[in-house]
């Protein structure tokens, strides 16, 4: 399960806080208590105690997963009555099945996380595109310039790719526009084979040979695709849920996130969110203004 941190939270210190927790919730299920009824109430002190310190760093959605699940309300509601001595064993297993829970599901999120914020490191820069980009770039995507999309020079280039933007160009595998048809099928094959491959690199880093500009220096582009999280439920207005998925990944990675695209509606929802935007311009809306009809 991958945690969405909350902006601003330090990626180092969340780790930290969740080893922490993780630590805890082991040493309580090694310890001996005088009776069933007291390993309750220990267990139901540890989920208040990492509530308060998961809180304002990751979502709380996120710390019902973690923490405060349905087994957990249910012993929470029966605590009053669970104290019998005919209730023990019942006791004893139902809190020990829940702590064994609690430190698989914490180290999932510790190792999911951790993964990530290797794969998303700061030396690169992140790009989401938007479907846009696809089909009206200049260039197709295996020789788009990335780094200088973002305004940058040679410096590698991390591209994630929301699923909603590839289930557009699924989509638009069946438009009547001959040209964005066939840029949807290129650009969906290019992604099948590159994420397919070891590393995701789309560009490898080239050092630049040509002075004149004919072979610059490029760093690595690689690419991977941000699916939904399960149980996710997409906004109803695809560039909403694009920009949505941008900013959770601006989370995720404690960097900015630069969001591309040429759509001025797209774009402008990207500065509201407080995301970097790059708007692209197209022919559209040049040259002389054509005589009424």
């Amino acid at each position: 399960m991958l945690i969405t941190p909350l902006p601003g939270t330090n990626r180092d210190n969340l780790i930290e806080v969740l080893r922490g927790e993780q630590t805890k919730v082991i040493n309580l299920r090694g310890r001996h208590f005088g009776s069933a009824y007291q390993a309750l109430l220990a267990y139901l002190s540890w989920s208040s105690d990492a509530v308060r310190m998961l809180r304002g760093q990751i979502r709380a959605a996120d710390i019902d997963r973690l923490v405060l699940t349905r087994r957990h309300g249910a012993l929470l509601d029966g605590v009053g009555h669970l104290a019998g001595s005919d209730q023990q064993a019942f006791v004893n297993g139902i809190v020990g099945l829940e702590l064994d829970e609690r430190i698989e599901e914490f180290e999932k999120a510790i190792k999911e996380y951790t993964a990530l914020t290797e794969r998303w490191n700061p030396s690169r820069r992140i790009l989401v595109p938007d479907t846009t980009l696809f089909i009206q770039h200049p260039e197709k995507i295996e020789h788009a310039d990335f780094a200088a999309l973002l305004g940058g020079g040679p410096e590698p280039v991390h591209v994630l790719v929301p699923m909603m933007v590839v289930d557009e160009l699924d989509v638009l595998k069946e438009t009547k526009d001959k040209r964005a048809r066939w840029r949807a099928g290129y650009s969906l094959a290019v992604l099948d084979r590159v994420i397919r491959e070891p590393g995701a690199v789309l560009h490898k880093a080239n050092v630049g040979q040509d002075t004149d500009g004919d072979d610059p220096a490029r760093g690595e582009v690689t690419v991977e695709l941000l699916f939904d999280p399960p149980g996710h439920a997409r906004l109803p207005n695809p560039d909403d849920e694009i920009v949505d998925r941008a900013v959770v990944a601006q989370a995720l990675a404690g960097a900015p996130v630069t969001l591309v695209t040429y759509d001025t509606g797209q774009s402008t929802r990207g500065w509201a969110a407080e995301l970097r935007v790059t708007k692209l311009r197209s022919d559209a809306g040049t040259g002389p203004e054509p005589a009424k009809a």
